[in-house]
């Protein structure tokens, strides 16, 4: 995993969802300094980590892995057509 990549993609998602740091900390229950750690890309974030953290600031753990980018979601619209949409994280 590329800890540079995470590290954007956490910073992204943080800023896009209005969530600050302390407030992450608080919601996954990691310290503040580790939490930091991650944004800085000095650490990586262990599994269960990562998987707080991708809930706390809504992206799917594959993307926050990966570092973001965009993924590709089929759904049905009211009249029960598959639809295609695509998310940015």
């Amino acid at each position: 995993m590329d800890s540079k990549k995470i590290s954007e993609c956490m910073k992204r998602n943080m800023q896009k969802n209005n969530i600050s740091s302390q407030t992450l900390s608080d919601e996954t229950g990691i310290s503040i300094e580790r939490i930091e750690s991650f944004m800085t890309g000095n650490t990586v974030p262990r599994a269960f980590e990562l998987k707080l953290i991708a809930s706390a600031i809504k992206v799917p753990l594959f993307s926050l892995i990966h570092g973001g980018g965009q993924i590709e979601f089929y759904m049905k619209d009211e009249n029960d057509r598959t639809v295609c949409q695509w998310e940015e994280y």
